[in-house]
């Protein structure tokens, strides 16, 4: 198991920086001899063969036999098994705003179903689903991995049109779903004042200027940092920022918009100027943006037109202020393995439950689940609007 922090960082949870390797031991519940049934020598027996085993394997057992290992099943997340099952079963009946998840193909996405899981949980005012039927749904939510092909844009628009003209509202329509991926989307978020890494370069640039390519079209491929060397085929250049602190590390800020709503979600830290989860070494839930940036980041969804979407920035510590690196319509939601069992928990929980399952008072506006259920109130009220409006017109 993982415990304490690194470099003292508060709330900070560190943890291997190889997730693959990354492996648990199940609880020795100690019980005298004479009380020692059936089922506590299989469960010593599985320890004694399987004594540090992949977190992955230790969440399927547990979610099949919590009770075997003493484990409080108020302790185990999402996955495949009775507990998860015996959850959807005894789920509230429909609330007052239906959402559903729709992806680009016929596969389920990924993470659909534990954020579907995670609303049914937390919100006391939506109800979701991942395979329903779309003429009961109050919101349709775009929900796959970008960016999508075209075609299957088009697909969705077509298949969603009836329902939106019906009054239901849309979260990331199919038409601004990759606004992000296209070639204009950083010089819009210039010309708007959000602030954004240099993107343009001259000849005086080569081999003077620090920068980091990102390959087009891609979401969560490899980043290189380099002097610019001019235009590399498949990848954009981006003037590289620097913001190592004074504790040697380098930190990546991540915050959520959702119809209006900003909440900051995490502060990653690494020894690596590319701070990403493989290469973190701790991790902070407490941190706030600020006012500036919170404008920011609703400027970023006016000019890209998006209603959801998880935002990447650094904070340069020698210039202040913030620089807006990277935006994500489908951003990874699932709290890794290694900190979800750090904590003491275990099974796949959402990234928004991650405060709450620490401890972890929200620092800015009520529990995120409320501030959840004012978003989706207001944008289906503002599409109802919308459509009275459009139905008024048409008249």
């Amino acid at each position: 198991m993982l415990d304490g922090t690194k470099k003292n960082c508060l709330h900070a949870i560190s943890y291997p920086s190889s997730p693959v390797n990354e492996q648990t031991s199940l609880p020795v519940i100690p019980q005298p001899e004479e009380n020692r049934t059936f089922f506590d020598k299989l469960r010593d027996a599985v320890i004694r063969q399987s004594h540090s085993i992949p977190l992955e394997v230790a969440d399927f057992l547990v979610q099949w036999s919590w009770f075997l290992f003493g484990i409080d099943p108020k302790k185990v997340g999402y996955g495949k098994g009775p507990i998860t099952w015996y959850r959807k079963r005894t789920m509230p009946p429909k609330r007052q705003i239906r959402i559903h998840l729709l992806g680009a193909g016929d596969t389920i996405p990924r993470f659909a179903e534990l954020t579907a899981w995670a609303i049914n949980r937390g919100s006391s005012l939506c109800s979701a689903t991942v395979r329903g039927d779309l003429s009961e749904a109050d919101v349709i939510w775009i929900y796959d991995q970008d960016p999508i092909h075209p075609d299957l844009l088009d697909k969705l628009k077509r298949k969603i049109s009836p329902f939106v003209r019906c009054g239901a509202a849309v979260i990331n329509e199919p038409g601004t779903y990759n606004a992000y991926h296209k070639a204009s989307a950083f010089p819009r978020l210039e010309r708007a004042g959000v602030s954004v890494p240099r993107f343009r370069f001259t000849q005086q640039d080569i081999g003077k200027c620090l920068v980091v390519y990102k390959s087009i079209g891609k979401q969560g491929k490899r980043k290189w940092l380099d002097y610019f060397d001019g235009e590399r085929p498949g990848c954009k250049a981006f003037e590289y920022i620097h913001c190592l602190n004074n504790d040697g590390l380098f930190r990546r800020y991540r915050a959520h918009y959702l119809a209006g709503m900003v909440r900051g979600s995490e502060v990653m830290l690494s020894d690596s100027w590319h701070v990403c989860n493989r290469r973190a070494v701790g991790i902070e839930y407490d941190f706030v943006p600020t006012d500036y940036e919170k404008e920011q980041i609703t400027r970023i969804a006016k000019v890209l037109s998006l209603d959801y979407f998880a935002v990447d920035y650094l904070r340069p510590p020698k210039t202040g202020g913030a620089v807006f690196t990277d935006i994500n319509v489908f951003p990874t939601v699932q709290s890794p393995r290694s900190r979800v069992h750090a904590r003491g928990d275990w099974g796949l929980w959402h990234t928004f439950d991650a405060r709450a399952r620490l401890g972890i008072k929200e620092p800015d506006g009520g529990p995120v689940w409320l501030e959840f259920d004012r978003a989706m109130e207001a944008l289906v009220e503002n599409a109802h609007s919308q459509s009275n409006v459009k139905q008024r017109k048409a008249r």
